[in-house]
């Protein structure tokens, strides 16, 4: 009777702390939707980190609408079409928008939306005022797992790590800001030239 109390009482002891990790996280992923929401229309100044390749890149998002820019690749989207456009290859693929995805690279729109998303949320650790949390989704064959640091204090994101098998990629967030400058919209006159591909 006395052992099996002290393992009742270990069982609890664990459950909370499972609870209080998992609140602790869904309070900061709270906050930083309330800091993305109070941007408005915004713009990110990034680095890129993926295996061999770096590069400095940019997103400016606006509704359902965006734009990347990533060393010599572009991606246009407004809301239904997505058109990624390769410079070294001179091609653009041309598609639908991908609305599930919380990849910054794929669909900016959703890369910080992860409050009442389907998402185990954990924070995995903290130092000073930055706070990282593991999220990972019920199809984690699809879509990895993801890591996002934020500062604990104001809610703003720092950074961003995709896992999916060994397939890595970092985005170390430079800067992110209101910016109500109009979205690049895709214009098939500047890619003349450019071999057009549609899955759509």
């Amino acid at each position: 009777m006395f052992m099996r109390k002290i393992l009742l009482a270990l069982i609890a002891v664990v459950c909370c702390g499972v609870v209080s990790a998992q609140s602790g996280a869904d309070a900061m992923l709270a906050k930083l939707d309330k800091y993305v929401d109070g941007l408005g229309a915004y713009k990110i100044t990034f680095q890129l980190t993926s295996a061999d390749f770096v590069s400095e890149g940019y997103c400016v998002v606006s509704g359902d609408s965006y734009y990347i820019s990533v060393g010599r690749s572009e991606v246009y989207a407004d809301g239904k079409a997505r058109y990624e456009v390769d410079g070294v290859r001179r091609e653009v693929n041309i598609d639908v928008v991908d609305t599930k995805s919380h990849n910054i690279l794929d669909n900016p729109t959703r890369c910080f939306d992860f409050v009442g998303e389907d998402y185990s949320a954990e924070i995995t650790s903290s130092e000073g005022s930055e706070v990282e949390i593991h999220l990972s989704g019920n199809d984690i064959m699809e879509e990895g797992d993801i890591y996002i640091t934020i500062d604990a204090a104001s809610g703003k994101p720092l950074s961003l790590l995709y896992t999916l098998y060994e397939d890595e990629a970092y985005i170390d967030i430079k800067s992110i800001a209101s910016d109500n400058t109009p979205v690049k919209k895709f214009a098939p006159s500047a890619y003349r030239g450019f071999e057009m591909i549609d899955f759509r």
